[in-house]
């Protein structure tokens, strides 16, 4: 998708932002993961911005705790990519 923003649109994705929590499961939630109300789920919500700092993409999703998995990748960018050998790699964000 961001990859569309970018080419399509000429909007650039340059930052997200993701929070991930447990809560209870609410009644709608429950009966849909057939679940008791109360039971615990995982609470995912994010936001990406443009390079202007505009909100681009928002989601708030919940997930059946028990069945969940949770996969990450990470990338960093040297700070400096002329520099042979450099060690150090700092998060940018």
């Amino acid at each position: 998708m961001y990859s569309l923003l970018e080419k399509k649109y000429n909007v650039p994705v340059i930052k997200t932002e993701r929070c991930v929590r447990a809560v209870k499961a609410l009644d709608e939630e429950a009966h849909f993961f057939r679940i008791p109300i109360g039971d615990p789920v995982i609470q995912l919500e994010g936001v990406a911005f443009s390079i202007e700092n505009l909100k681009v993409e928002y989601f708030n999703t919940r997930l059946r705790g028990d069945k969940a998995v949770l996969c990450t990748a990470l990338y960093r960018e040297r700070e400096d990519k002329s520099k042979e050998g450099k060690k150090d790699f700092p998060v940018t964000g």
